[in-house]
């Protein structure tokens, strides 16, 4: 106990010494926090001291998850993009995401359209869906008009209840912009392909939640701008992988255009879909989960960035299938896998290949990443578009910035976690351009990269210390959170 104590207060105070100097004006937290610019005022002379710090520590919390006054900041020429209307005509998919992503419902029942899929399924048969869906399926209907929990599901349940899930999001894309000319128009007078960057948005946030046997070798299909700029629906083929060695190791997806598409469907682009982290930390049964761990970690023990060590060999599993393509790749990832997503373009750039990378609410990338992309000539370096949420906190981390970051602003809330997780793209919202050197020189970014350098790291180096040491002990759960730990650690105490 001692030695934890000793070594925490070792961490802490190295910390208050590498913290950055709070700035005295425009980027102080404090400046102006009570008031109305920010919250209410209140009269000091009719107000408790409780009351009084109470609003304070209230119009702080504003300040710092809207990153008041640091997001105001206009792109070169002052522009700002508004949509005054969403891709989607109704909610349903964003609904489905959110629930995917973040706030699964403690209590579901089945929609309309989802008993008509049930019905799709059990007339289609075997031929069509694997057995266990199938039966699920003839199970789940029988739900119809009752709720019911998601625990009280039998797996072939479950998996019936994900392939209906799939199913929403495949149809959602084939006409979800129809009528949205000017919306694609606007964004492509700001240099973004609005139609890679919504599926890749989506994709990113809602494939990982659904079950391997339900999407692995499916077939979904997407809108596609031709040469005439018209749109055209494509059919894609799913495949996932895994970018560590062992197969519960960090997923990535791979959606390649059908060979009949080949032709007609030239400027269709290959997508590769890096999920964020998994906090599913445990299973059904309790035992702990090896890709959540994994994912966890990726997040956390690595002082810059995401851990790429161990990672790595990755590249020339992705390249070598990449390497045959001709046409566009886009790479697009959520928080974690955002700032994967970042970091490989630029390492497949390296390789002369054609990509373009999208991140969403992803952190910024470690020092080397961003040597790596300033080193690149300009004729290979990748186009990359980071998204944030505004009053997202999490793409604060990271002291280094590449490609053109834009912030989202369409309503945020107080949800921490779902402003992180809520799809943007398909609501109404405002779009800025943001200043890289303003964006750079961010207070709450300076904090975030300390904090991540000097306290995250290391207590999370220590976690794995104390697993490994406790994983040798009698205790069934520490030797099953050992044997959890990925392989790939080992590279972070070499």
């Amino acid at each position: 106990m001692k030695n934890i104590f000793g070594l925490s207060m070792m961490i802490f105070s190295d910390l208050s010494l590498k913290l950055p100097v709070l700035p005295a004006d425009e980027y102080n937290p404090l400046k102006g926090v009570v008031g109305p610019e920010v919250g209410e005022q209140f009269d000091s002379s009719t107000c408790s001291n409780f009351q009084k710090i109470l609003t304070i520590i209230k119009n702080l919390a504003k300040k710092i998850l809207h990153h008041s006054p640091f997001d105001r900041i206009p792109d070169e020429e002052g522009k700002e993009l508004e949509i005054s209307e969403g891709v989607l005509k109704d909610s349903a998919l964003s609904q489905l995401i959110d629930q995917l992503g973040y706030k699964p419902p403690r209590n579901l029942e089945l929609r309309n359209r989802q008993i008509e899929i049930l019905q799709e399924i059990e007339k289609e048969g075997e031929a069509s869906y694997s057995p266990d869906v199938f039966e699920g399926a003839k199970q789940l209907i029988q739900k119809e008009g009752s709720e019911f929990t998601l625990s009280s599901l039998s797996n072939q349940e479950k998996l019936a209840l994900s392939t209906i899930r799939f199913i929403e999001i495949s149809a959602h894309f084939q006409n979800c912009f129809d009528g949205k000319e000017k919306i694609i128009q606007q964004y492509n007078d700001y240099g973004i392909d609005l139609l890679s960057a919504y599926i890749l948005e989506v994709l990113s946030k809602s494939l990982f939640k659904l079950p391997e046997e339900v999407t692995d070798g499916r077939t979904i299909q997407f809108p596609v701008q031709s040469g005439d700029n018209k749109l055209q629906i494509v059919s894609y083929e799913i495949k996932r992988h895994h970018s560590g060695k062992a197969e519960d190791d960090i997923p990535y997806y791979i959606l390649k255009p059908l060979s009949n598409h080949d032709k007609e469907g030239s400027l269709a682009p290959t997508y590769l879909v890096i999920p964020g982290t998994d906090f599913e930390l445990f299973d059904a049964d309790g035992n702990p989960r090896k890709l959540s761990l994994s994912s966890i970690l990726a997040d956390l023990i690595s002082e810059e960035g995401m851990a790429h060590k161990g990672l790595d060999y990755s590249l020339n599993n992705i390249s070598n299938k990449l390497n045959d393509i001709k046409r566009p790749i886009c790479i697009g990832g959520h928080s974690l896998g955002g700032e994967y997503a970042q970091y490989l373009s630029v390492q497949l750039a390296k390789k002369e290949l054609p990509v373009k990378a999208y991140a969403f609410n992803a952190p910024g990338v470690d020092r080397k990443t961003k040597e790596d992309y300033d080193d690149l000539d300009k004729e290979v370096k990748p186009p990359i578009f980071a998204f944030d949420m505004r009053g997202d906190f999490i793409p604060n981390a990271g002291a280094h910035l590449i490609g053109q970051h834009y912030r989202v602003e369409q309503g945020s809330s107080f949800d921490l976690g779902l402003n992180h997780c809520m799809v943007n793209l398909n609501k109404r919202h405002k779009l800025q351009k943001i200043s890289i050197e303003c964006e750079r020189n961010k207070f709450s970014r300076k904090v975030a990269h300390e904090l991540k350098k000097y306290v995250v790291s290391p207590l999370t180096k220590l976690f794995v210390r104390a697993v490994r040491r406790l994983g040798n002990g009698p205790n069934d759960f520490f030797q099953n959170l050992n044997r959890a730990i990925p392989n790939w650690v080992s590279y972070y105490f070499d």
